[in-house]
């Protein structure tokens, strides 16, 4: 009886949720329940945030123009990750399925990338080692 009055004065509160138990004993497999729920919204969000970040990403990882947006969703599409497309750059199989999703000069451009590096900061590094 004790529980219940609590629960009806928590109403009082707006800003604390109520939990429909009948007993205290329900409180912890519902807590669970609720940090279980929780816990795979965070990682849909984390999915999602670190998609959109792999695709901006990948619009860079070019040496020239940054690929467009549809050019990267298509590449996408067709590797998993970052980490598989670097895999590709290694044989000669996989570049000739970049350039084919690609076209020629930006499967090309970003092969250069991933076998060579981004220019500018080779170039940089190039500068400030012989600035030493």
């Amino acid at each position: 009886m004790s529980f219940m009055k609590f629960q009806l004065r928590m109403l009082d509160y707006g800003g604390v949720s109520v939990m429909p138990l009948s007993t205290a004993g329900q409180l912890i497999p519902q807590l669970d329940a609720l940090q279980n729920q929780a816990l795979a919204g965070m990682k849909r969000v984390a999915q999602v945030n670190s998609r959109a970040a792999q695709k901006d990403l990948l619009r860079h990882c070019v040496s020239g123009p940054p690929l467009s947006v549809k050019q990267v969703d298509i590449l996408l599409s067709t590797v998993g990750n970052l980490r598989e497309l670097a895999g590709m750059v290694q044989s000669q199989e996989g570049q000739d399925g970049i350039c084919q999703i690609l076209g020629a000069a930006d499967g090309r451009s970003l092969i250069t990338y991933f076998a060579d590096g981004p220019r500018r900061t080779r170039c940089q590094a190039e500068q400030e080692s012989s600035q030493v």
